[in-house]
Order: structure tokens, then C-alpha cells, then sequence
């Protein structure tokens, strides 16, 4: 994931279109990186934890055609990935990768999703606090709204798994002793 970090608080959009382009940017990426963990999984026959990492896919790609639409009589400018001000971790994602292996449980899925999910809401939420755009503010307050309640529901699935069982690894990892 290509998310870069910005301490500068006053960094924020006050154009409706660079929010729009910074959004679809945030979604986009989200969803191709789950897809791209689904297809992962689905390589090694983990069909339960790639069945939900794709539905998180489709659920964010409600989210992109909601922008989308947004934006359907705005002209998006064509930002590089280092111009935008995005309010992330740089490890958040590394770290989520660094997590999977071909055994995931649903509830490693849920582990991995639920900081790529919060760190999008918080940056939604950034922008609705401190853009002087009102269209921007009212934007990122409904795009905050909806990851909290994905989160929100995730949360109450996760609570509601049964504790990690591991089936036995017949190939482990060659590990040099």
C-alpha cells in the first residue's frame, strides 16, 4: 500500500475535487489490496477467510461508487501518490501483510482488516473536522459514518468468533536453525 504520512494537521483539502480523487485513492487502494490477500488465500484453498476478505472488498467498493457518484460533475485532478496529505501510519498496511499466511482464520482476516479500516475513518474524520470546505466536511463526515459502522459491525462479528483453533501446519516453513 502506497499510504504515506503527514504530521501538518493544516494539511487538508479544501477542494472538493482533491478530496474526491484523495478518497477514491484511499478506497481503491483498500480494495485492491484485500482482493489481492483473497486471491492469496484463495491459492491455498483457504476459501472461508478469502470469502470474507472479498466481501470487505465489495463492501468498499460500495463506498468507491458512492464517491464516485459524488463526483460525477467534478473534474478529479491527477494527484501522485506523495501529494496527498494522508493522515496513516506508514506500517499499518506492512504490518497487516506481515499477518497473513495461508491458514488465516476469519478472525485473523477480521485482525487484519479492522486497522486498514480505522485508519480510513480517521482520516475521513481529520478532514471532516478541519477542511474550511463545507461540501469536503459533510462528504468526509458521511464516508467517517460509514467505516464506523463497517467497524462497528466487524467488531461485533469478531466478538462473536469462536477462539483460533490452528490446524496442524503439514508443510511448516524451513526455518535455518
Amino acid at each position: 500500500m502506497n499510504l504515506h504520512s503527514t504530521s501538518s494537521a493544516s494539511n487538508q483539502y479544501n477542494s472538493l475535487a482533491e478530496f474526491l480523487a484523495h478518497a477514491l485513492a484511499l478506497e481503491m487502494e483498500l480494495e485492491e489490496n484485500l482482493l489481492a490477500m483473497a486471491e492469496g488465500l484463495e491459492t491455498h484453498h483457504n476459501d472461508r477467510a478469502a470469502r470474507l476478505l472479498r466481501q470487505q472488498a465489495k463492501e468498499i467498493a460500495g463506498q468507491i461508487q458512492v464517491i464516485e457518484a459524488a463526483a460525477d460533475d467534478v473534474v478529479l485532478p491527477e494527484l501522485a501518490p506523495w501529494d496527498y496529505p494522508w493522515n496513516t501510519q506508514p506500517d499499518v498496511f506492512d504490518h497487516a501483510i506481515s499477518q497473513c499466511h495461508y491458514l488465516m482464520s476469519e478472525r485473523d482476516v477480521l485482525q487484519i482488516i479492522l486497522p486498514l479500516l480505522q485508519m480510513a475513518r480517521s482520516d475521513y474524520a481529520r478532514h471532516s473536522q478541519h477542511s474550511r470546505n463545507a461540501q469536503v466536511k459533510k462528504l468526509a463526515r458521511q464516508l467517517a459514518d460509514h467505516k464506523h459502522a463497517q467497524i462497528q459491525n466487524l467488531t461485533q462479528r469478531l466478538r462473536n468468533l469462536p477462539p483460533i483453533q490452528r490446524p496442524q501446519d503439514l508443510d511448516p516453513p524451513n526455518t535455518p536453525e
